[in-house]
């Protein structure tokens, strides 16, 4: 039987932000998403400490304001959501994350990946 762990739980939240992280750079044309994404790993790799995820803390906000910007908020709402949820340990968060992930893959099939 396996035991649901935090540690297994911000490893399912870092694989969904990996799966928004092409939506944010094909719509804005920049790699901003990615230092908070490699944060993520170091802390799950035992490189870092939860506290150095705190500098991710501030959602990064789109400057799209077009049809991309649900996509867009969508991968920078599940980047947020799944820090915060590593960080204060709340699995609400990890739910949020995952429903920001779902609409920023709006039409890519990542219901039937999820």
């Amino acid at each position: 039987m396996h035991i649901e762990t935090p540690h297994n739980k911000s490893y399912k939240t870092y694989n969904t932000c990996q799966r928004v992280i092409p939506s944010w750079e094909f719509n804005c044309n920049d790699k901003q998403l990615r230092p908070a994404l490699f944060g993520i790993r170091r802390y799950l790799n035992q490189i870092s400490k939860k506290h150095t995820l705190l500098e991710f803390k501030e959602e990064i906000k789109s400057s799209k304001f077009d049809c991309t910007c649900s996509d867009t908020s969508g991968a920078s709402g599940t980047i947020f959501n799944s820090i915060k949820a590593i960080i204060e340990g709340n699995p609400l968060l990890a739910t949020y994350a995952i429903s920001s992930a779902d609409i920023a893959n709006t039409g890519r099939e990542f219901d039937k990946w999820l």
